[in-house]
């Protein structure tokens, strides 16, 4: 009996293991982000709507009576993952296009969200280039980081209009954040005379 219940139990954990897997690519670009990155701005909708169904997926889990055999069994419980993981597309395409562009930013889900800077504004960031191409981005993000510059790209759609998103994609190429605009002064100046860019700060957030 210990046995089976054990068994019951290794399966539920495979299951929200699997529900995490589905997640790793939306946040799989975090790697662009220096390691000191910490982000200052509540949960995105996206977040909110994947750890409801997370604890959603949990609670019913919960109701299961693991002492009594009749009433759990490996295709129950396999509807009930099924059940949520079918969610998971519905709710992705609400929030987002077809290329996981955020409807609401236009950025790149998983990458920082740039804007003008304004009086909400915390964390700041210098835009130092745009490319429309993301292979140019990434070399240029490097060559960024050769120079001693935390550099990150973040990716981003024009929003035309509620819902509608520009075809074109502005790879941005980023240094920071900072935690005051005053600190970006020095780093905005070195950066345009030494790769003869103008750069600006704009607002960070996630």
């Amino acid at each position: 009996m210990r046995k089976r219940v054990l068994s019951y139990r290794v399966s539920l954990m495979i299951l929200l293991v699997a529900i995490v897997l589905l997640l790793v690519p939306f946040y799989f670009d975090y790697r662009d982000l220096s390691d000191d990155y910490v982000s200052t701005a509540p949960s995105s909708s996206v977040e909110s709507n994947l750890l409801e169904m997370r604890d959603s997926l949990k609670e019913r889990m919960n109701t299961i009576d693991y002492s009594n055999n009749s009433s759990i069994s490996q295709s129950s419980i396999s509807q009930i993952a099924s059940d949520r993981l079918r969610e998971l597309p519905s709710k992705m395409r609400e929030l987002a296009d077809s290329e996981n562009y955020s409807l609401d930013s236009g950025t790149r889900f998983g990458e920082p969200v740039m804007g003008p800077v304004n009086e909400q504004t915390q964390v700041f960031a210098i835009r130092v280039k745009s490319f429309d191409l993301l292979e140019d981005a990434r070399l240029f993000r490097e060559t960024l980081r050769d120079n001693g510059h935390d550099a990150f790209i973040s990716s981003a759609k024009e929003v035309l209009a509620d819902n509608i998103l520009s075809e074109v994609v502005d790879h941005g190429v980023f240094v920071g954040p900072f935690l005051q605009v005053a600190d970006t002064d020095e780093v905005l100046e070195s950066i345009n005379i030494q790769f003869g860019v103008e750069s600006s700060v704009v607002g960070m957030s996630q």
